[in-house]
């Protein structure tokens, strides 16, 4: 079955090709080979392959080896794939510690999804102590990044007050950031922010949202 499936494939690095990038469809043997010579794309690939049951049968033992073998080389996709594994127990035993290794070695790489999951792990307490402040810190760090993800869960944070006094403002400006960037949960939540606001807090937070806007348009 795999025999007659074909998987297209970014490669970057790849020795055996003039281009730094280069985009191609491979059949199954052919990417399993490159994966076996240690391409982490490649590797990451298989995996995905395994996992989904995309013309193979679905095997969540390969998928892992595969995502493994990619993420000890560093490739943050990989990783953070494996955090998502670890913390939602989707492929894998659930284990809150595994899944935390995982997204930190993404986050520490700068991939905002992996810190905004991070984040959620300690405003939770998922394998850590509870601690709303390194939260905040780290959906700070992916939302900057323009993460709708953790621009939502920022404006959740300062709307409830968890771990900061609450703000109304910044829970404003932090949930329209969202909502700008496609967040559709952000734009219903934006709704209820606004209905609790007084008129000077509303037009407070439009006129620090507007400005924002003008500082980060190019």
């Amino acid at each position: 079955m795999h025999k007659r499936a074909s998987f297209l494939i970014t490669l970057f690095g790849l020795s055996l090709f003039v281009q730094p990038a280069t985009a191609l469809e491979l059949t199954f043997d052919q990417l399993k080979k490159i994966a076996e010579q240690g391409h982490p794309v490649a590797q990451y690939k298989m995996g995905k392959i395994f996992f989904n049951g995309n013309g193979v049968a679905k095997n969540d033992n390969d998928a892992l080896i595969w995502y493994q073998k990619a993420a000890e080389q560093g490739y943050i996709f990989a990783q953070y794939t494996l955090g998502v594994i670890y913390q939602t127990g989707n492929g894998a035993t659930k284990d809150y510690a595994k899944a935390y290794n995982w997204y930190k070695k993404a986050a520490d790489q700068g991939y905002a999804g992996a810190q905004n999951k991070l984040g959620i792990m300690y405003e939770n307490g998922q394998g850590v102590t509870q601690d709303y402040q390194q939260a905040i810190k780290l959906y700070s760090q992916a939302a900057e990044n323009g993460y709708a993800g953790a621009q939502y869960n920022l404006a959740l944070v300062y709307y409830n007050g968890l771990g900061v006094p609450q703000d109304y403002v910044k829970a404003y400006i932090w949930c329209a950031m969202a909502a700008d960037n496609g967040h559709s949960a952000g734009k219903n939540y934006l709704t209820l922010i606004t209905s609790n606001m007084k008129s000077n807090e509303l037009k407070n937070a439009q006129k620090q949202r507007l400005a924002l806007n003008k500082a980060t348009t190019p």
